[in-house]
């Protein structure tokens, strides 16, 4: 059976075998979250598709906000800056080439998303300037200006090797990062 989704993309009906245990748990979750168990079902595959599949292929461990802080608190600025120039320089650029096949802007401000989403490495906020010829990065998080310097280090690594022909210049301030992207009138968003 067949029907089209809110995207308008054709959604086949699938039944699925499950405990009936998980199915409790679904179905609790669902009606806490005020959406019906299918959507919520539906949501978990596609958060899977979308980013745990990625996730997994690159050997993401999660941990918790405040031991992650900790831990970035834990080492000295000049050494947190040279990591994140490192990954940043890395992880970006191979996530984008596995998960989105190519290198481009719009696919850029997708691994951000997935950075935010995913990752929880920072909120983000992307928008276009009236004139079209700036692009604006807002890097936003709450554990302190040592990890600043890591975002700042991280994304603008990411930028010069994801990116190398558009120039930036980034302003910080305490726990907000702001990137601000010149554009050719070649790139659209």
């Amino acid at each position: 059976m067949l029907n089209e989704n809110s995207e308008g993309a054709k959604a086949e009906t699938r039944s699925l075998r499950m405990s009936s245990a998980l199915a409790a748990k679904l179905k609790e979750e669902a009606d806490e979250k005020k959406v019906s168990f299918n959507s919520f079902v539906v949501s978990i595959l596609e958060d899977y598709v979308d980013r745990r599949r990625l996730a997994s292929s690159f050997d993401f461990v999660t941990l918790s906000d405040q031991a992650f802080t900790r831990l970035v608190n834990s080492v000295g600025e000049e050494e947190i800056v040279n990591i994140g120039k490192h990954f940043g320089a890395i992880i970006p650029k191979e996530v984008i080439m596995f998960g989105f096949k190519e290198l481009n802007l719009d696919s850029f401000i997708s691994y951000l998303r997935f950075a935010n989403d995913y990752q929880k490495l920072f909120h983000i906020e992307v928008e276009r300037e009236e004139d079209e010829k700036k692009l604006v990065i807002i890097a936003k998080h709450e554990r302190g200006v040592t990890y600043s310097k890591w975002v700042e280090a991280y994304i603008s690594a990411a930028i010069r090797e994801c990116l190398p022909s558009i120039r930036f210049e980034v302003e910080t301030f305490k726990e907000l990062i702001k990137f601000t992207l010149f554009l050719e009138p070649k790139f659209t968003y």
